[in-house]
């Protein structure tokens, strides 16, 4: 006999002291037969959320003595992978923007909410099939990529690089390799050290340009820390690049939306 596939039900616990706002969000999760808690009280959320498991929670910024995000964190402490929405009837300034980012919380304005459920779906795909990046760097920009590598697995991305995720017993330049094939995206973390030095790098950059002329556009997302030159391979072929800016959070936003534009495998 066949056994019937386990369809599972997603659950989301909201956050909110405005009423209207909670009502608004039940009923259109309910509508897509989404489960919703709902409180208006950042002490039971935290209860709540330490001792059920919800696939995501949605939190308004704005809360009685404290904010959306210092919620955030405390849940955070006990599942450290929380998928999260952050919610606001007001902009929230560039610097709110990218400590958002840096939790991995998407934001909506509240008179947004009809995208509630297109961020959600976005969220819960990619915990069910995370987006894998190898990240080729240089050991000077190592402090630097270890930030961002955080970053990316925080946002619930699978990231790779060699001095965290290569384990005694493997021959390096192998599985280097097999990563690179194996890989969703290239992200790499040019400088004018990396561009000019000879090392493994230059490898790297060689293997994913292999790999990009297999599959295409995006591929290899370079992500510029300062002023050097692009590698000519990427300028050959028209990859265009990421200015970081740690003050700012447009480079986060733009790679985001280019991890999550398309899979090539």
């Amino acid at each position: 006999m066949a056994t019937q596939e386990i369809i599972h039900t997603p659950r989301v616990l909201a956050l909110d002291d405005e009423e209207n706002a909670l009502i608004t969000i039940k009923n259109l999760l309910e509508s897509f037969e989404y489960e919703v808690e709902l409180t208006a009280d950042p002490e039971d959320a935290l209860y709540l959320a330490k001792n059920s498991n919800f696939d995501a929670v949605v939190i308004d910024q704005i809360l009685p003595g404290q904010t959306g995000l210092e919620v955030l964190r405390e849940i955070r402490k006990v599942r450290e992978h929380q998928a999260a929405i952050i919610i606001s009837g007001v902009e929230p300034t560039d610097d709110l923007k990218l400590e958002m980012a840096q939790l991995g919380a998407i934001f909506i304005r509240k008179s947004h909410l009809n995208d509630l459920m297109g961020k959600l779906r976005m969220l819960l795909e990619r915990e069910r099939n995370p987006i894998r990046v190898f990240v080729s760097y240089t050991n000077p920009d190592f402090d630097k990529v270890t930030w961002i590598y955080r970053l990316l697995r925080d946002n619930g991305f699978v990231p790779w690089m060699d001095r965290l995720d290569l384990q005694p017993g493997y021959a390096w330049d192998k599985e280097i390799e097999r990563v690179i094939r194996e890989c969703d995206f290239v992200l790499s973390c040019l400088s004018d050290i990396a561009v000019k030095r000879l090392g493994y790098f230059q490898t790297e950059t060689r293997l994913a340009i292999a790999r990009h002329d297999l599959v295409g556009d995006p591929f290899i997302v370079p992500l510029r820390f300062d002023n050097c030159d692009m590698p000519a391979e990427f300028v050959a072929r028209n990859i265009q690049h990421i200015t970081y800016d740690p003050l700012h959070e447009d480079w986060w936003t733009m790679l985001l939306r280019t991890l999550t534009s398309k899979r090539t495998s």
